[in-house]
């Protein structure tokens, strides 16, 4: 199990998704959701970890792509949303017609057929500079969305370092107990960081060393 990040660098993306969780929980029928999100990385652990607590409670999330040749993003969503999902993830939204921003403005004209068409909640990830162009071309669609999420980036640099520390003692010959310990808590928050930057291969390389340390010193982590 992943540990709990530090404060200030999980707290608001945890929220933000405990917050998603409880809305499609109860969702029932249309509703839309713009998730902002920087990086394509973290938006793949988010939506892991978003798909996981929802299965928990019965919600199937499923996965929508739209193709690089979409001409209408709503078009493209209800012919690749799955039967049986309970929400959709939907991705590639700017990349939509030649121009997103005259998609935008279609959408905005268009928005009572988003409703007639899909039943089930839409999650609509995209970045700033997408969310500013539905600001300023779809303010009426902006306005009739549920809420808007905006994650975060986890801050990383008060522990790279920490981890650079980390990885060196770990493969020291006799690492002092008190060392051990404080970088063994280091550990612990960079895996939770690794985790949720969606770095599943880095996170599990930490594990695995940080693992066979302690098996070396006959703890554990």
């Amino acid at each position: 199990m992943a540990p709990s990040l530090p404060a200030g660098l999980s707290v608001h993306n945890s929220e933000a998704l405990a917050r998603l969780e409880r809305a499609l929980s109860y969702a029932d029928g249309f509703a839309l959701y713009y998730l902002v999100c920087p990086s394509d990385d973290l938006r793949r652990g988010l939506t892991a970890d978003l798909r996981r607590s929802l299965a928990e409670r019965g919600v199937a999330l499923a996965d929508v792509e739209l193709s690089l040749d979409c001409k209408d993003p709503l078009d493209g969503i209800a012919a690749c949303a799955s039967e049986g999902a309970g929400a959709l993830s939907v991705v590639g939204l700017a990349r939509c017609g030649d121009d997103f921003g005259q998609t935008a403005a279609r959408m905005n004209l268009q928005r009572e057929r988003w409703a007639e068409v899909l039943h089930v909640p839409v999650l609509l990830w995209m970045d700033r500079e997408a969310l500013e162009t539905l600001n300023e071309k779809a303010p009426d669609f902006t306005a009739w969305t549920r809420g808007v999420e905006e994650f975060r980036r986890p801050q990383q640099s008060g522990y790279l370092t920490g981890l650079q520390e980390l990885l060196a003692d770990l493969r020291a010959a006799r690492p002092t107990p008190q060392t051990t310990q404080s970088l063994f808590d280091i550990a612990r928050r960079v895996h939770g960081l690794l985790v949720e930057a969606g770095r599943d291969g880095d996170a599990a390389e930490l594990a695995e060393e940080t693992n066979e340390r302690c098996r070396t010193l006959g703890r554990e982590w």
